[in-house]
């Protein structure tokens, strides 16, 4: 009973995905979505002002072989269009203005996943392939996990996984870029579920990220007094983080609530908070709303600056990226599932706005920060 009940807590942690599957079940998802980003709040100095758009179509076939064996297969294709911060420049005021990229990007990415996941006596591994594809970038990625019972109470899980990405910048002679370069990474995770209750469950867990080759962006310059130089950031980077989820099962309300606490740092100076809390809200047999809140904030990496007075100040790394300075954001969600016998209808919609961070120090307003809305709808179909 503890064992079940552990399991349909932990399995509500996967936003409107269906319940895990029955013994020969086959699952077929298809989901839509479209990513938008909101437009600069201060014109940009040049460039365009037509931040990224993301449309990506996803399908998933998942089957329960047998009583052991569950096998499943993932197809994604992304369209990407719209102009990203190039680099930023002094403004007559002192502030922080933003160049934004003059060409507007039109890329596609597609994906294919694969995992077989074997169960025997409450005992669990998982592989899982990857391979990704777009105009300018190859990735590879193959991963293991396991999950093992060690008694009525604690639940104990452990993984691995390793990555090869090749990177082969568009327009490289044209703007001085890299023509090509490879990076490899490795990471490792461990974490204990155990049953409080016959309510509640809480899980810790920590996971270790190590990169190492390529990690600057080819398309991002860095101003250093009037000339502007490469983007350029140390060849490794080690990220290690913890987290604490928690799950009860508030039966009298026919709802489960979700809060997870994750917090991390790396050897590039940046540390990250983040605070996230749902609640799955069952509507009889039929509908089912999960609202979702979740607050993120960081810490700037050592090498991040907005610009430079001079090349001799810039250092020998140096980035400007916006995703490595020092800012807060908050994000809502609101996800909706509908289900009829092996029929289930899914909407969703997320709103993100990036800001000033809370607890870390954040020496100038970024003229980047995101935001960003999201939708997303699809329908399982079980047989």
């Amino acid at each position: 009973m503890q064992s079940s009940r552990l399991m349909r807590l932990m399995a509500a942690a996967a936003a409107l995905q269906a319940a895990a599957p029955a013994i020969a079940e086959t699952r077929v998802s298809v989901r839509s979505s479209e990513y938008d980003e909101r437009p600069l709040r201060e014109a940009p100095v040049d460039g365009s002002d037509e931040r990224y758009t993301v449309r990506k179509q996803q399908f998933e076939l998942s089957h329960e072989r047998d009583e052991s064996d569950a096998l499943s297969l993932r197809l994604t294709s992304e369209w990407m269009s719209g102009s990203s911060p190039w680099f930023n420049v002094p403004g007559e005021t002192g502030g922080v203005q933003q160049i934004m990229s003059g060409a507007t990007i039109d890329d596609r990415r597609a994906e294919l996943i694969a995992g077989w996941t074997r169960r025997n006596a409450g005992h669990s591994r998982t592989l899982q392939l990857s391979a990704s594809h777009e105009d300018d970038y190859r990735s590879l990625a193959l991963g293991l996990s396991f999950e093992r019972p060690l008694d009525d109470t604690y639940t104990l899980g452990y993984g691995a996984s390793i990555s090869d990405d090749t990177i082969e910048p568009t327009d490289a002679a044209q703007f001085g870029r890299v023509e090509r370069e490879d990076k490899r990474t490795l990471s490792a995770h461990v974490s204990l579920a155990q049953i409080l209750d016959r309510a509640s469950v809480v899980q810790w867990g920590v996971s270790v990220n190590h990169g190492s080759g390529y990690l600057s962006d080819p398309y991002k310059l860095f101003f250093a007094g009037g000339p502007t130089l490469p983007d350029s950031r140390p060849g490794q980077r080690t990220q290690a983080s913890a987290f604490t989820r928690y799950r009860r099962d508030v039966t009298s309300l026919s709802g489960v609530l979700h809060a997870d606490v994750r917090v991390a740092t790396d050897n590039w100076g940046l540390q990250s908070l983040a605070l996230e809390g749902a609640w799955y809200q069952s509507l009889g047999d039929d509908w089912r709303l999960v609202p979702q809140l979740r607050y993120y904030e960081q810490s700037a990496a050592s090498f991040y600056a907005p610009f430079s007075a001079s090349i001799a100040s810039a250092g020998r790394f140096h980035s400007s990226d916006f995703r490595l300075g020092a800012f807060g954001a908050l994000s809502a969600a609101l996800d909706v599932r509908w289900q009829s016998g092996d029929l289930a209808v899914v909407f969703g919609y997320e709103h993100y706005r990036g800001d000033e961070p809370l607890f870390f120090d954040a020496d100038n307003d970024d003229p980047a920060w995101l935001t960003f809305g999201q939708w997303h709808a699809g329908f399982d179909y079980r047989f």
